[in-house]
Formats: C-alpha cells, structure tokens, sequence
C-alpha cells in the first residue's frame, strides 16, 4: 500500500513537471526570449536550474492540491426544506435544514458543534451563542462526528407550510429549551457556526420569512 501511494504520487508530480515543459513555463520562454533579444545562447548550466525550478515548482504544486484535498474542513451546505404528512402527526409543518460537510478525502472530524451566532432583528429572551440540534436526534445530542467526504444535517427552522392544517407559528430551532417559543412572524437573519478542535469554523447566514400564500421560505445567503 505504501509503495503505491509513493508511485501514485511521483505519477503526478511527473505529470505536473511534464506539463511545464511541454506547456511552456514561464521559466522556458523566459529563456527563450533572452535568447531572441540579445542573440546570445544560454548556458546549459542556466537551463539545468530552469529545469530543476520546474520540477521543484511541480512538487509544491502537488504538495498544496494534496494538502488541500487531505487537510480537514467543515462546509456548511445544501440548505434545503422538508414537510411532515398530516396523516401521520395529525399536524403538519415545514421545516429546513441545512447539511454540514467534511471536505476532506481523508481524515474524520471529531466533536462538531452548530451553533446559532446571531439573529437579526434580535430577540429580547435570545441570548447567542446557543447549540443547535443534529436533524432526526434527541434535544440533548449537540455534537456529531464527520467521516472524510461525509455530511450530516442540522435542522434550522419550522413554519407554516402551505397546507391549511398546517401549523401557524415560526421557530428557531435549538436545544436551550427556555429559549425555544415561537418567534414573531417577520423577516429574520440568521448567522450559524460550525466548528470542531484545531479546525476553522464555517459561518454562513440565512434569510427567512413566511409568505402569505406558500408558508415559511428559507435562502442560504
């Protein structure tokens, strides 16, 4: 396993190099062009270190797409809603989530937390930072472990829906149980953070307000 990933990854450093040379490095018609304007060959010692900058040039090249592909990060994604059947809760709804991503293709990510940062305008009984809850689990469970190129969900809102049986009232959905009543109906921001140990957070703000005649819409902004 070990020898391959080194041959995987001298394959493409090589392919990264070759393409400098055959693409035309900036190096190579540099030369070239001093070559044209003074009328004076350069030393083959001189294209020897052009040649090395090349590769050099290809390895760290490599070394940062690697380095990004590998290195874990958090993503906040995919906003999107969802409504509950009437026949099946005797009530109905909507409500959106959105999806947090790891985007490494390598490492897991341990202990990661959604918390709501702001609300504009403001709530009197609302006092940010508060933990948001994992979609489809208990009020208690604030955290959730990411495998590499994996997302989980993190539910945002509920409101009306179009249906007449719908319910009528707007929330912000958390775990603090004294803050979670319905908010007034009005247009509202929302800004949300995910973060985990020794990763940068992702912050990302929605917008959200119920229309007259469709319910509770929600964009990612």
């Amino acid at each position: 396993m070990a020898i391959r990933a080194v041959v995987g990854y001298l394959r493409e450093v090589l392919l990264q190099y070759y393409k400098r040379l055959t693409g035309g490095s900036v190096l190579l018609i540099s030369s070239g062009i001093i070559e044209r304007f003074v009328t004076k060959s350069v030393s083959w010692q001189l294209y020897t270190w052009l040649l090395m900058a090349c590769f050099v040039s290809a390895l760290i090249q490599h070394g940062v797409t690697q380095h990004k592909r590998l290195t874990p990060r958090l993503a906040i994604r995919k906003l999107v809603h969802s409504e509950w059947p009437f026949k099946d809760f005797g009530k109905t709804g909507r409500g959106y989530h959105f999806s947090v991503e790891n985007l490494s293709e390598a490492e897991s990510i341990e202990q990661v937390n959604a918390n709501i940062l702001a609300v504009e305008p403001a709530l009197e009984y609302f006092t940010p930072p508060v933990p948001m809850k994992v979609r489809n689990k208990d009020y208690v469970e604030t955290t959730l472990s990411l495998n590499p190129l994996s997302s989980k969900q993190i539910d945002l809102l509920t409101g009306p829906s179009a249906d007449s049986r719908s319910q009528r009232e707007m929330y912000i959905i958390h775990v603090v149980k004294d803050f979670l009543r319905p908010v007034p109906i009005r247009r509202y921001r929302i800004t949300v953070q995910v973060d985990a140990k020794n990763i940068r957070p992702a912050t990302a703000t929605f917008e959200a307000w119920v229309d007259e005649n469709d319910g509770l819409k929600c964009v990612l902004l």
